[in-house]
C-alpha cells in the first residue's frame, strides 16, 4: 500500500507517459542478490525514495549526484525523505522546505455517494479497454553499478492509471474519501530544495 505512487508513477511510464523530454531515471540497490532498495524519478519531478535503507542514502545521493543535477526536491516516507534532504544539502548553501505533503487511503468499502452526483455510471465494455489500460513494451537493460539507474523507454501515448494522494490540508478532499469509503494510511511530504 505504501508504494502506490511509486507503482502508479510507474505504470504510467511503462504505458508510454512522458513528463518531460528528460527520459525517467530509475535505481535500485543490490545486495548479496537481492534487491534491497528502489527510487525513480521522472523528471522534472523529484524522485520517489519507494523503499531505501536508512544506511544507503550516502551511497544514492553520491550516484544521484553523478546522474542527475539540479535536483528540485525528494518524496517519500517521512524519515527517509527528511534524511535523503539532509544528506543532500549537506555542506551546500541549499535548504529543504515541504510545500506539501500528500496522503495515502485505502479503500474499506466502497460506499455510494449520498446525496448522488447527477448522471450515472455504465459497465465497461471492449471498447473502453484502450482509454483504461494502454500497452507498452518491456523496458530496455539497465547499467550496473550498486544503485543502478538509466532510461528504459520513452514512448508516446495516453497515460496509464493513476494514484490519488490527498494533500490532507485541503479538508474537503478529506471528507469525500472518508464519505465514499476510504480511510487513511499514512502521510508523505514532498521535500522541495532550495
Amino acid at each position: 500500500m505504501r508504494q502506490t505512487l511509486a507503482l502508479t508513477t510507474l505504470a504510467s511510464v511503462h504505458a508510454g507517459r512522458t513528463f518531460s523530454d528528460a527520459g525517467p531515471v530509475f535505481g535500485w540497490e543490490e545486495e548479496a542478490g537481492e534487491v534491497r532498495g528502489a527510487v525513480l524519478m521522472t523528471p522534472p519531478f523529484e524522485p520517489q525514495l519507494a523503499v531505501v535503507r536508512p544506511e544507503s542514502i550516502p551511497s544514492l545521493v553520491g550516484a544521484l549526484r553523478d546522474r542527475v543535477e539540479p535536483l528540485p526536491g525528494v518524496h517519500g516516507e517521512p524519515r527517509t525523505a527528511e534524511a535523503f534532504a539532509a544528506a543532500w544539502t549537506e555542506g551546500t548553501a541549499r535548504r529543504s522546505r515541504i510545500p506539501l505533503v500528500v496522503r495515502l487511503h485505502a479503500l474499506g468499502t466502497l460506499a455510494p455517494p449520498d446525496p448522488p452526483p447527477p448522471g450515472h455510471g455504465r459497465p465497461a465494455t471492449g471498447a473502453d479497454q484502450a482509454l483504461a489500460v494502454p500497452g507498452c513494451g518491456p523496458p530496455s537493460s539497465l547499467p550496473d553499478d550498486p544503485w543502478r539507474s538509466g532510461a528504459p523507454c520513452r514512448r508516446s501515448g495516453r497515460a496509464g492509471p493513476r494514484a490519488s494522494p490527498a494533500d490532507p490540508a485541503d479538508p474537503l478532499v478529506g471528507t469525500i474519501y472518508r464519505r465514499i469509503g476510504f480511510a487513511p494510511v499514512g502521510d508523505c511530504p514532498i521535500l522541495r530544495f532550495g
